[in-house]
This record gives structure tokens, sequence and C-alpha cells, in this order.
């Protein structure tokens, strides 16, 4: 194979694909990076089993790709990297002989590097089957979609299950929910095609490598899946994903049924608010009270100091409340939610904060489990 490129136009397919390169493989192969030379494009693939990211060249102005000979090869993936983004900006060219060789040739400089037959490197296959599922899904929404969800996604992989995201495919819409047990975040994305009915959980870290690989001329993402997989197809890339086993909770058994009272603030002031309390809060922990149409939020911490501060709301209806909340957590959550105001539905000091978003659809959710705590017991007025 032989091809001639911009050192910019391969560096960023490495940078896509490296995250998808096995750090620590049972199969020694896949540390390496599949390279196919074609007569119109360059493919650039690596594996780690659990997930695989295909990144496709072609001819543009960025990379100015020109082929002299096709063939493939497998090169350390992490070694590529490190000569390709040394390497002085402008052209570059690849060469590999028949001893599975190949050279990397820059200015003056000079690389030669081994390889490996690519015969037994896994390779993005077809997942259609009998009983897959395929639609496109815009692409800005999709994307806003995975940052919210991932917020509530678990980190302990006790319940494996709590790691990944909930995607439920149903008639127009495609259903996105992650719950670690202390809070939960739920997204609906409209679809112009109707789907049929099915319920996968994806994987937490393949949708945080989509999130960085969807860029914002993105118009849609091309979506396969069947029982097992996942392919996320992308312009000229692709990302295939095995998928984790077992089901989220119904998220309707989740969300309470009705509410005592409801607020409705900015979501620039709370954040605000809840950023300055958290800096005294214990454990994170802040208090939130409703008095004279008011929003109060408190946090102490022994032998340091206490914060009182309040925030102006745009409407109030119910009872009051007080109740204790991780301020960690709900700032994850209101960074994310990306509207003016946002609305803050109580039941009770007890029961979960139902926080959404006010836009036109309501087709955002998020619940955050209050900390039952005796910390402000001896609270302010």
């Amino acid at each position: 194979m032989w091809i001639r490129i911009t050192r910019e136009a391969m560096l960023q397919a490495l940078r896509q694909t490296g995250k998808a390169v096995s750090a620590h493989p049972v199969i020694p192969l896949l540390t390496g990076l599949h390279i196919s030379v074609q007569a119109e494009e360059v493919r650039l693939t690596a594996s780690n089993m659990a997930m695989t990211i295909e990144v496709s060249i072609q001819n543009d102005p960025q990379s100015d790709l020109a082929v002299g000979q096709t063939g493939a090869l497998v090169v350390p993936a992490k070694i590529l990297q490190n000569i390709i983004q040394r390497l002085d900006p402008g052209w570059l060219t690849m060469e590999s002989d028949d001893h599975n060789r190949i050279v990397i040739t820059s200015g003056h400089s000079r690389f030669r590097l081994q390889g490996v037959d690519p015969g037994s490197f896994p390779i993005i296959p077809s997942i259609r089957d009998s009983g897959s599922t395929s639609f496109d899904v815009p692409a800005v929404p999709f994307r806003a979609a995975i940052r919210q969800v991932l917020i509530a996604t678990s980190a302990s992989e006790t319940r494996s299950v709590f790691t990944g995201v909930s995607a439920t495919f149903r008639d127009h819409s495609l259903e996105l929910m992650a719950t670690d047990g202390v809070q939960l975040a739920h997204r609906v994305i409209p679809l112009s095609g109707r789907v049929s009915s099915e319920s996968i959980v994806i994987p937490s870290k393949t949708l945080s490598e989509l999130y960085k690989l969807i860029g914002e001329e993105d118009e849609r993402i091309h979506i396969e899946a069947n029982a097992k997989s996942i392919l996320f197809r992308n312009g000229r890339l692709q990302l295939l994903s095995a998928l984790l086993e077992g089901s989220m909770p119904v998220m309707t058994k989740l969300v309470p049924a009705s509410f005592q009272t409801e607020i409705r603030l900015k979501s620039e002031a709370l954040l605000r608010a809840v950023e300055r309390v958290s800096v005294l809060a214990n454990s994170s922990i802040i208090r939130l009270t409703l008095e004279n149409d008011r929003l109060k939020l408190f946090s102490k911490t022994a032998e340091i100091g206490e914060v009182v501060d309040e925030v102006e709301l745009q409407y109030a209806h119910g009872e009051h409340f007080a109740i204790a909340l991780n301020g960690l957590f709900l700032t994850e959550i209101i960074r994310c939610i990306g509207t003016e105001h946002v609305s803050l539905q109580l039941t009770g000091s007890r029961c979960p904060v139902v926080i959404i978003p006010i836009q036109e659809p309501r087709d955002a959710l998020f619940i955050l489990t209050p900390v039952l705590t005796s910390q402000y017991e001896n609270k302010p007025a």
C-alpha cells in the first residue's frame, strides 16, 4: 500500500479511533490499528472487542489524500499516533512492503514500523437480522440527550446494568434513561419515522465516546441495533458496541404520581446559588426550603462555617417544604438542562424531587433522591 496524506487528517483519525484501542488486551493484535487502503479512501479501525471504531478518510481539502497502491496492514496504534503527532505540519507518506513493514516519511523524518497481517483483526460486521431495528436520529438533540443522561449513570459495577443507558425505541420516538439509584435522567427524542418497539441497555463508555465523535456539522446519526449490538454511523465514522445484559427499572414506577409543591425559577440563578452554597457543604449536602415565595439554600460545616443564599421564584404553588439534597448532583443536573427556566416538583422531605426543564415539548425529566440527615436540625430561621 502507498498513500500521501496531510498530517492533520491522519492525526484526527488516529485520535478518533484511539479510544477503542485495547490497553491490556487478551488478544495482542488488539493493541494495533487496522489500516485498509482502498481506491478512493483509507479506513482506520480499532477495537477492544466491547467497542469498535472505524473512520474513513477520503480525498478533500483537509486530507489531500492520494492513493498509489491499495492494501491492508495492522500497526501498533499508540506508537503510530506518537509518531504522527510529532511530525511537522504538511504531507506525509505511508508505504508498506511484502514483509508487513510500513515506512512513514515526512520531510527529513523516516520511520519504519513492523506490522502484522490484518487477516484476523475484527472489523465492523453487518448487524442486520430479522430482529434488528434501523433508523435515523437528528444529531443535535441526540448529542444533547447523551450529555443529559450520562450524568445519572453509575460508576459501580455491582449492578452493571446501572452503568449503562436504557434506550427504548417506541413508535416515533427514542427514549433514553439512566439511573444510579440516587438520581435519574430521562430524555425523549422524536423520530421522523416509525420504529419497532425495543428496549436495550447501551454502555455509558460507548455513549461517552460517541458524544465526542459527533460533530457540530452532522445532521443525522444512523442507528442499527439487534439483541446484542448497536451500531452508530455518522458520515465517515462508525462505532459498534456490545450491549449490556439486563434491563432498567420501569420509569413510571420511579416518578412520583403527584406532587404537593411546584416552583419555577431561572436555571442560571439556581445554578449559581447552589454553587455558592456548596462551598461550605459538608459531604456535599445542601438544604432547600420554600419560605415566603422564595427559595432559600443553606449549608454548613462544623468548625468552619455556614452559608445562606436565596433565589427569587417565577412561580410557586403548594405547601412550604424543607429538603436536603446532594449539591454536586443538583449542580450537574442544572448545568445540562439547557433551558432558561426550570421546574422543581416536590412531595415532602423524603420523596424524590422531580426536575423538569421548562420548554416545549416537555421531553426531559430528572429525579434526585433527598439525603436523609439530622445535620440541619439546629438550622437557622
